[in-house]
C-alpha cells in the first residue's frame, strides 16, 4: 500500500508541477485528499526534494515490519474478527480493514 501510494504521488508530482507544490506544503492534506482517508491529528509527513547535491535515505521506524507477507498480531486479531470500522496505523497511512472502499 505504501509504496503504491508513494510511487502515484512521485509520478503526479513528476507530471503537475501545481500538484508537486501542493505536495511540497501541505503533504498531509494532499495525502489525505489522494487517498480519502483521514489521518490522526498527530501525525506528520514530511517531503523532501532531492537535487544535485543531496540524496535523502529513508530508515523505516522500528516498530513496524516492513515484510509485507508478514502481519503483526493486531492486524492478525483485526483480519480474523475485527469489525468494518475498526482501524490500524501502518507506517504513516491509516488503513482500514474496508479499505477496499478507497480508491488508493
Amino acid at each position: 500500500m505504501r509504496k503504491r501510494l508513494e510511487q502515484s504521488l512521485i509520478e503526479k508530482a513528476t507530471k503537475d508541477h501545481a500538484f508537486r507544490r501542493q505536495l511540497m506544503e501541505n503533504p498531509k492534506t494532499i495525502v489525505e485528499q489522494e487517498t480519502g482517508i483521514t489521518l490522526p491529528d498527530g501525525l506528520k509527513i514530511r517531503v523532501f526534494e532531492e537535487d544535485a547535491n543531496s540524496v535523502y535515505l529513508v530508515l523505516p521506524s522500528i516498530m513496524y515490519s516492513w515484510d509485507e507477507n508478514e502481519l503483526s498480531e493486531a492486524e492478525l486479531q483485526q483480519v480474523s474478527g475485527g469489525n468494518d470500522t475498526e482501524c490500524s496505523t501502518w507506517s504513516w497511512v491509516t488503513e482500514c480493514n474496508a479499505i477496499q472502499s478507497h480508491n488508493c
